[in-house]
């Protein structure tokens, strides 16, 4: 660019030149901004979908500094940059040229439609309007009014629940929040804590103790960093009608191990209580279960909750439907999530059961505040087209029995239905119903596993990030059992034998053969990190692969409406359960033929088949209040216990019964406590010791003398 600016100067003596091509690199750019003193640029931006046309006028008889400028820049220039690559600022894939994408007029980054809750109405508006939109990266929700916050506006993070809430929110003064930008103290918001929001904040690293916090605020020298991106993660909601869970359980096992996502509503399980949950959804998955079994044929829901999210049951809102409820607390909030079924032929006033579920939700939350909600499900509701709210067919309005009736309920519940698309056939069947449409994101289709597309959603919330704890592994099979027998040999006769033995007692010499065995145990058997990751063992990389490509397979489908890739899906999903079935039937065999040298992994497999771990269910307390929560639990339980104790009286203990005949002495000799370690099962679990029965099988020759005699430290 500098090299053609140049080029027209020298041989230019008046007019202009128009460059409308925007795809130079970021340091022309730099370079044209270090010499507008005498380059007059015009920047005429049009964004939202448009590129940017750059009109650069040329001056007359450019200084020769002003050359001698360009020529020592010239250099760092690339000759051909190549057209500019964009990224999403949000899933960090290319923004192609015929990608729908918007820029955002805070931080000038493109963002993917699909990668936020921008419909196409609203893409068109913005293509055709000067009017402004920002990414989720730069505008936060207020906590309290729910109003947009900008990077310039005056807002406090909390420090408790990470939310952001305005200084006029908060009742927080000028003052007040200089002191809080010039230290690290803690602040927390009036969400999570009720008290005199003047008090709610004090240093915290100083320790000095005056009774003018505000001078404890000034002297701290330390400054309070924090993040802008409160969008620190997001939950996945999943819809299916699966149509027969226990003829797809392989299938859904596979998908859940594959895209694992947070929240699951499945819709016709038809399956009752005879059927054990961890038969159809293993625990490995990391799910908190809930179900509503069907009363007659078809029908049942079930949900699944990821166990970080801390779940309960909503017991309250069981009212007759088919549906199930569960509630998680996000940011301070409860968050009320349900997995819908409407039959077809449901009669019209069943649909109103929903309307008194929203009802009592509304109830149980504060006064004036908006509940948050998420429903999923399978309404059957054929006639509607949700763009429109109309009658699909006709283009007129719509009555109570072919969906007016729920889009009125929506409506009083200041509530809307994400899903645009079909999801079986031609008909919008299976909904994600929300009271926060706008913290949803990438709504899409990406698979079906029944006669029903799969509904995917993503909330955007703040999540508190817990991490696994990483556990250390020995692996006893690849020890060096060879030098543990040398070492072990010297210890026996150089350690423990000194000819101090007998000065020592039972204790000291415990702690004394315990710290020699854990000791070379850590030093010649080797370790691994394991980080607890759940998992399905049958489902291997190969199968995670074939689904991932099905679901690309299946996205290509929606949008070209072509047979030919219709036709390469199914076959695709044909061999995907073939290959699924043959990996799980593979792996059960497996477990049966090891079953003789370790039967550890078939008998895991077989009560995971049958045990059903619930947990503690929310408890009435004696005050007919509902216990929840772990804390609440564990409180009314404990309540419970001692009431029933009764205080032991001393003065009623009975007299000793007469004394039985003595055992004669049992005389055990160095070879039969060799042949006890040698018998030791070494796939048994290890004791509170930590000694592994592997080890003491290995060394059994050379510590069993030990083991006999350090009991005996007066032996003669």
């Amino acid at each position: 660019m500098v090299l053609l600016l140049f080029g027209k100067w020298m041989d230019e003596e008046t007019g202009t030149s128009s460059l409308q091509d925007h795809s130079s690199k970021r340091s022309v750019f730099a370079t044209v901004l270090q010499i507008q003193r005498y380059v007059h640029l015009y920047l005429n931006t049009t964004q939202h979908g448009s590129k940017k046309h750059w009109n650069i006028a040329i001056i007359q008889n450019p200084p020769s500094h002003l050359l001698i400028r360009i020529l020592l820049i010239i250099s760092g220039i690339e000759q051909n940059p190549g057209p500019v690559q964009n990224s999403c600022g949000i899933c960090r894939k290319l923004v192609k040229r015929n990608d729908k994408a918007i820029q955002c007029d805070e931080c000038d980054l493109w963002i993917h439609t699909r990668c936020t809750s921008v419909d196409n109405t609203t893409y068109t508006k913005l293509q055709n309007t000067n009017d402004q939109w920002f990414c989720q990266n730069c505008v936060a929700p207020c906590g309290i009014c729910s109003g947009n916050i900008h990077n310039c506006d005056p807002a406090i993070e909390c420090d408790r629940c990470k939310t952001w809430i305005h200084n006029s929110c908060a009742i927080v003064s000028n003052d007040e929040y200089k002191n809080i930008q010039a230290t690290n103290c803690t602040w927390i918001c009036p969400l999570c804590d009720e008290t005199n929001l003047s008090t709610s904040y004090s240093s915290t690293s100083s320790g000095i103790e005056i009774n003018n916090i505000f001078d404890t605020l000034r002297n701290n020298k330390e400054t309070h960093t924090c993040s802008r991106h409160i969008y620190t993660s997001k939950i996945t909601m999943v819809s299916i009608n699966i149509n027969g869970l226990r003829g797809k359980k392989l299938e859904l096992q596979a998908y859940l191990q594959t895209e694992n996502p947070d929240i699951v509503a499945l819709q016709e399980t038809k399956i009752n209580n005879s059927i054990a949950t961890n038969e159809l959804i293993p625990d490995t998955l990391g799910y908190d279960i809930y179900r509503n079994d069907r009363t007659g044929n078809g029908g049942g829901t079930m949900l699944l909750v990821k166990t970080h999210l801390d779940s309960a049951p909503v017991k309250i809102l069981e009212n007759g439907s088919e549906s199930i409820w569960s509630k998680i607390v996000l940011q301070g909030k409860q968050h009320y999530i349900g997995s819908w079924y409407r039959p077809p032929d449901a009669p019209l006033d069943q649909i109103q059961l929903l309307k008194d579920q929203m009802d009592k939700i509304k109830k149980l939350g504060k006064a004036n505040k908006q509940p948050c909600i998420h429903i999923l499900g399978d309404f059957n509701y054929r006639k509607i087209n949700w763009r429109t709210k109309l009658n699909k067919d006709t283009n007129t309005c719509l009555n109570g029995s072919d969906g007016q009736a729920l889009i009125d309920i929506l409506n009083e519940a200041s509530a809307e239905q994400l899903i645009l698309f079909p999801t079986r056939e031609s008909n919008t069947l299976d909904l994600l119903i929300t009271t926060l449409p706008g913290q949803f994101t990438d709504i899409h289709s990406p698979d079906r596993l029944s006669d029903h597309d799969i509904v995917m959603g993503t909330l955007r919330c703040t999540l508190p990030r817990k991490i696994r704890p990483e556990r250390t592994s020995y692996q006893y099979s690849k020890g060096n059992y060879n030098q543990m027998r040398d070492d072990s040999r010297d210890f026996t006769r150089d350690k423990y034998f000194n000819g101090h033995q007998n000065n020592r007692n039972v204790e000291e010499n415990w702690i004394m053969i315990k710290e020699f065995i854990l000791g070379t145990t850590k030093i010649n058997v080797p370790t691994k990190i394991l980080k607890g990751k759940q998992s399905i063992p049958w489902i291997n990389k190969n199968i995670k692969t074939m689904i991932k490509r099905k679901n690309r397979t299946h996205a290509n489908y929606k949008r070209n409406n072509s047979m030919r890739i219709k036709r390469k899906w199914q076959e695709l999903r044909r061999n995907i359960n073939k290959e699924i079935e043959l990996a799980h039937n593979n792996y059960v065999n497996n477990l049966i033929g090891d079953i003789k040298q370790d039967s550890k992994p078939f008998w895991k497999y077989i009560n995971n088949q049958k045990a059903d771990k619930q947990g503690i269910p929310p408890l009435k307390t004696h005050d007919n209040k509902t216990a929840d929560t772990d804390q609440q639990k564990a409180e009314a339980l404990n309540t419970q216990f001692t009431s029933v104790y009764t205080e032991t009286k001393y003065e009623s203990v009975p007299y000793q019964t007469p004394p039985v005949d003595k055992m004669i002495n049992i005389i055990v000799t160095t070879k039969g406590v060799e042949k006890i370690l040698k018998n030791i099962n070494a796939s048994k679990a290890m004791g509170p010791d930590g000694i592994h029965p592997r080890v003491l099988k290995e060394l059994a020759p050379n510590i069993s003398e030990v083991i006999l005699r350090f009991e005996k430290p007066k032996a003669d």
